[in-house]
């Protein structure tokens, strides 16, 4: 991921992970950029994910990335 985002080129970023991903969301993230955001962050609402496997190691990683960089990885709902 580092070195496609040194390598990207133009004015905005959009990243997303290896999951089936919604691509139809991009339009929304790109409007609210449009509409002075600097940062945009999505994520999904009404997570179907396993508590187990998926919804407790999420919670895990996103609280060490927003302890470890002081953001909080959950600004704002793009719906």
């Amino acid at each position: 991921m580092s070195a496609g985002i040194d390598h990207a080129r133009g004015k905005i970023l959009v990243t997303m992970d290896g999951d089936p991903e919604r691509p139809i969301d991009i339009p929304k993230l790109l409007k609210k950029i449009e509409e002075g955001n600097d940062v945009v962050c999505g994520w999904r609402h009404k997570r179907q994910d396993k508590l187990i496997t998926r919804k407790i190691p999420s919670v895990v990683a996103n609280w060490i990335i927003g302890k470890n960089h002081r953001v909080r990885s959950r600004i704002t709902d793009v719906r």
